[in-house]
């Protein structure tokens, strides 16, 4: 269980809208089933956890977010690098770590104030310039590739990883259908979409 092993938690979207703590008008109908699903899912003791849950977490080195470090609680995302330069302005440890569009990609500061974007499965952090990484998601990578997503800082080398790792599509479609949620959300997660 992640709580077991996680040093920091922070809220999304998802886990807002399931306990009620943000409107689910702005999702799709599919979404907002699989919304009802889980609030219906959920253990009042998980409700307890998710609702106590800041919408952003930092130290020295890093902000974790959800959405963006500027008003986290409206869900934005952060697509491109004009999205990117706002959000430099809202933090100031070398890292922000994102997740909301579900997108990996790498956004750089340089030190000439220029910023890039790349999807790098591999990334040395320069010292002196500043990043927002969105490593993707576990659960619904929408990049085109359907295995699941997350990153790995190595913070002795200062090394970003992108990670991959395959699991059972077809198995986890079965059990959405079997949940009686959309279709939708079984074919999509084939998709990577």
């Amino acid at each position: 269980e992640l709580k077991q092993i996680a040093d920091t938690f922070i809220a999304g979207n998802h886990d807002w809208t399931a306990i009620g703590k943000s409107s689910a008008e702005s999702f799709n109908p599919s979404a907002r089933s699989a919304i009802e699903w889980t609030h219906n899912k959920l253990t009042s003791e998980s409700k307890e956890f998710l609702a106590n849950l800041p919408l952003k977490g930092q130290t020295k080195s890093f902000m974790y977010v959800h959405s963006t470090p500027y008003e986290p609680q409206v869900w934005e995302y952060i697509f491109t690098t004009f999205d990117a330069e706002t959000s430099f302005e809202f933090f100031t440890q070398p890292l922000c770590f994102i997740a909301h569009s579900h997108y990996p990609a790498v956004f750089t500061l340089r030190e000439d104030k220029d910023i890039t974007a790349e999807v790098p499965l591999h990334i040395s952090l320069v010292n002196g310039r500043r990043y927002i990484i969105n490593s993707g998601s576990v659960g619904q990578p929408r990049d085109g590739n359907p295995y699941a997503c997350y990153g790995l800082l190595d913070t002795d080398t200062s090394r970003y990883k992108l990670m991959r790792v395959e699991y059972d599509i077809a198995a986890a479609q079965r059990k959405i259908v079997d949940a009686g949620l959309p279709p939708y959300l079984a074919t999509r997660l084939g998709l990577g979409r």
